[in-house]
């Protein structure tokens, strides 16, 4: 029997969540608000799970609407977004 690929690591235990709680660790205001002092301008979230380009771009988080005033796409593993304000330009994928 083989002890699986790699690059995976076996744990005993999950560690505890972090701030004790389970939820994400992303301040969606903070990230939001900061998007908003530079419109336009594309912002790379250190860290994020590619599930959060998808709640930015639809705007399934509250601090991202309304939909479609942000953009988020996922770049080499990494997520990008910018806001795109009430004058949308589709520029920059």
């Amino acid at each position: 029997m083989t002890a699986g690929p790699a690059h995976l690591r076996w744990v005993d235990e999950l560690p505890p969540p972090e701030n004790g709680r389970a939820r994400g660790r992303h301040d969606h205001d903070a990230i939001a608000a900061a998007l908003r002092q530079k419109p336009g301008q594309w912002a790379m979230l250190p860290d994020a799970p590619g599930s959060l380009a998808g709640q930015i771009h639809y705007g399934s988080v509250i601090a991202y609407r309304p939909a479609g005033s942000y953009e988020a796409h996922i770049r080499q593993g990494n997520v990008y977004a910018r806001y795109r304000g009430d004058n949308p330009q589709r520029d920059g994928h």
